[in-house]
């Protein structure tokens, strides 16, 4: 336990700092701590939504797709998007999507415009409806290089971690829309094929600070 508790510390510090608020039907799980009668900090035991403190959307499947931010004005603001479940005896094998993109990865300004990613950045794409197996990225070992470490009530396993004034040119400080449709790819019984499971949209609102540089 004494290794455990400085873990859940530092993701209640980042769950402090984050900027992220749910948009339309999103969602926001309790935290790490909740605040008792006495104002001061209790744990929450709740282990099924303690790891789901961003903004989340579940899908009729029981799989959820979570957005989390954190930054400053100096380091910029960074989005991470993650995927698992709190379904009991939830059942299931998933792969990342192979080339790392997403069906829609959208940022709209205060104005309710458009921001386009920057010259050379591309993080949407098309997606099969089937894969083979033979064809996703291998480790060194041989072993598949995306396949999603998570199960029931346990962490959800991360897609990936966005520092927005990578792949956006922010003009003007404000609070922005950031809307991420994630795919992903469920291992078929023979293991040699995965199929396409689109994850539900998910919406938030950052606060983000202009670009220091282009």
């Amino acid at each position: 336990m004494r290794h455990f508790f400085p873990w859940i510390y530092c993701l209640a510090i980042l769950n402090s700092i984050a900027q992220t608020n749910p948009v339309g039907g999103s969602k926001i799980s309790p935290g790490f701590y909740n605040v008792g009668r006495d104002g001061k900090l209790v744990l929450n035991t709740n282990s099924s939504e303690a790891f789901w403190t961003g903004v989340w959307q579940e899908s009729t499947n029981g799989l959820r797709i979570q957005l989390r931010s954190w930054g400053t004005s100096v380091a910029g603001v960074q989005v991470s998007v993650s995927v698992g479940s709190t379904v009991a005896n939830f059942l299931g094998e998933f792969s990342a999507a192979p080339n790392g993109k997403f069906a829609k990865f959208e940022l709209r300004a205060p104005d309710g415009s458009i921001v386009p990613p920057k010259k050379g950045v591309t993080m949407e794409s098309q997606f099969p409806q089937r894969l083979a197996t033979s064809n996703l990225p291998r480790l060194p070992d041989g072993g598949l290089q995306n396949v999603l470490g998570f199960f029931s009530n346990g962490p959800p396993a991360l897609l990936t971690t966005v520092k927005i004034n990578d792949v956006f040119q922010v003009r003007t400080q404000g609070v922005y829309v950031l809307e991420v449709n994630a795919v992903i790819y469920k291992f078929e019984t023979n293991r040699q094929h995965l199929t396409r499971v689109d994850l539900p949209s998910v919406v938030t609102k950052i606060h983000l600070f202009e670009s220091l540089s282009d």
